[in-house]
């Protein structure tokens, strides 16, 4: 939606940034050095097991003194396996390319420029309701992409700004002249560990994802706090509503004869709830404010925070606008799919 119109407005914006253009360009000459680096390690690599295997053919039975030519192969080989530890270093875990990352990361939030994207789209969009005479404020707290981990997770080079553990971004607007703000927070990676039917350990790498949407709430006293809806089945004991699909959708937090439940479930928000379906869906209720969040748990797919892009394996200009691209629209349809809970409150 409104891709080609998002790409020329990127282009607008960045790619009169000098500074910005360079430092992609910077980034993707050190990316093919190393992978220069990686073939010399691969062929440093063969050499040595060829030249260590003919050596040892020509010099019959193994338990033989080794001549010069192994102890040479040997060496060759030894300097394949440090070559690849080398480019490995270099092109994830080293100083300059942190660095690098780091500035293409901040010159991408200078002067605004993310902003303006941010709400131009906003202006392209359709969102029922919602008052875009003010735009969008953004509350960027972190430039830089950041996980979080669980507590068994294995050796593994650190990723750019994990160390910092900055807040998620958040935007802000307003819907129904209520405020509204939505984050989505930094991704948890997780490590998990099993055993197969050979008996063997597969290790698999999961990450978990969520966004959070907070309504300003004039409507409930603090008497409702507490009040949440969950996915749930049909025929539990807390509250039931006269709708059949909602109570099959959902569960209400509230014993059946709790007037709270009737009183924050309107008929209207009812008909609403039972229109929407989302695999990702947690929870929508009350703490002091609305809230809904969504959470997703998937092998080796997560969404970083508002804005964030992963420049590991952008190096282009080019590569820049298409994840550019798919990011802020990726972070639109995780908010207007929030968006769908709370629209029928007011």
């Amino acid at each position: 939606m409104f891709k080609l119109e998002l790409e020329k407005k990127i282009d607008d914006l960045f790619i009169s940034d000098k500074k910005f253009v360079s430092l992609l360009d910077k980034a993707k000459k050190k990316f093919w050095f190393n992978i220069f680096f990686m073939i010399g390690m691969i062929a440093l690599l063969i050499i040595g097991t060829i030249v260590i295997i003919i050596s040892s053919i020509s010099d019959g039975y193994v338990g033989q003194e080794f001549n010069k030519s192994i102890y040479i192969g040997i060496v060759i080989f030894i300097i394949g396996i440090l070559t690849g530890i080398g480019a490995i270093f270099f092109n994830f875990a080293s100083p300059s390319q942190r660095n690098i990352t780091r500035s293409i990361s901040e010159y991408q939030f200078d002067n605004n420029k993310t902003k303006d994207i941010y709400n131009y789209y906003f202006s392209l969009i359709n969102i029922n309701n919602v008052n875009k005479s003010k735009g969008i404020e953004f509350e960027f707290n972190s430039k830089f992409m950041q996980f979080k981990y669980d507590d068994k997770k294995l050796f593994r080079f650190k990723k750019i700004g994990t160390q910092e553990q900055t807040q998620p971004n958040s935007l802000f607007f307003t819907i129904k002249d209520h405020k509204l703000k939505f984050t989505i927070f930094h991704p948890v990676e997780i490590i998990v560990k099993t055993n197969n039917s050979q008996g063997k350990t597969e290790t698999k790498t999961y990450y978990l994802s969520e966004d959070e949407l907070v309504y300003e709430n004039t409507k409930f006293d603090s008497t409702f706090d507490g009040i949440k809806i969950t996915k749930g089945k049909m025929l539990n004991k807390n509250f039931q509503t006269e709708s059949i699909l909602f109570n099959k959708m959902y569960n209400v937090n509230t014993k059946p004869n709790d007037i709270r439940g009737p009183m924050f479930l309107s008929p209207k928000l009812i008909d609403k709830l039972t229109t929407i379906k989302q695999k990702d869906f947690k929870e929508f209720g009350i703490d002091k404010d609305f809230y809904v969040t969504k959470s997703r748990y998937l092998e080796g797919k997560y969404d970083l925070s508002i804005a964030l892009l992963n420049y590991t394996w952008i190096k282009s200009y080019k590569g820049f606008k298409k994840n550019f691209v798919k990011k802020v629209i990726r972070d639109f349809e995780l908010l207007e799919s929030s968006i769908q809970f709370i629209e029928e409150i007011y």
